[in-house]
């Protein structure tokens, strides 16, 4: 067995939903056994938006952390949970679109090995996640994502 195995079945993917309901995050375990100090970070490009304010930078970023996703287990962020306020004089507005959004999963397979994971890799070793060039102030309202079973399971 491929050190990788039950790692490459650990993916996600964003849900483009209608402009009211928003944008929803599925970070999926596809594997028959449990991920744990799964860690997700949300960067996303509020600047695509209001160049006019940000010029070419301002990131607002998210970060989850979940004590783990169980086997055959799929874990939902819903981006109407997060907030982005432009200044300290200015309301929070939650988030109606991914806006470019770069997300990055760290995990620990059964194993005890660290993972990460973005669109395009996976990489073992706890390496920093990427620091933004100039941060947009952030919240989310404590909200949990939700979890919930997969109808298929792969073996590992």
């Amino acid at each position: 067995m491929r050190a990788e195995d039950q790692a490459s079945k650990v993916t996600f993917w964003v849900e483009d939903r209608d402009l009211k309901r928003g944008h929803l995050l599925h970070v999926v375990n596809r594997s028959s056994d449990a991920i744990t100090q799964v860690e997700v970070l949300i960067i996303a490009n509020v600047w695509l938006l209001l160049p006019e304010e940000f010029g070419s930078g301002g990131d607002a970023r998210y970060t989850f952390r979940l004590s783990g996703i169980g086997p055959c287990t799929e874990a939902l962020f819903d981006f109407n949970h997060l907030y982005y306020r432009f200044g300290e004089d200015q309301q929070y507005q939650p988030m109606t679109t991914d806006w470019g959004a770069r997300v990055q999963v760290r995990f620990i397979d059964r194993k005890a090995v660290v993972w990460n994971r973005d669109w395009d890799h996976l990489w073992t070793g706890k390496t920093a996640m990427p620091e933004p060039e100039d941060p947009v102030d952030v919240a989310n309202d404590r909200s949990q994502p939700s979890m919930r079973p997969l109808d298929t399971c792969e073996s590992n």
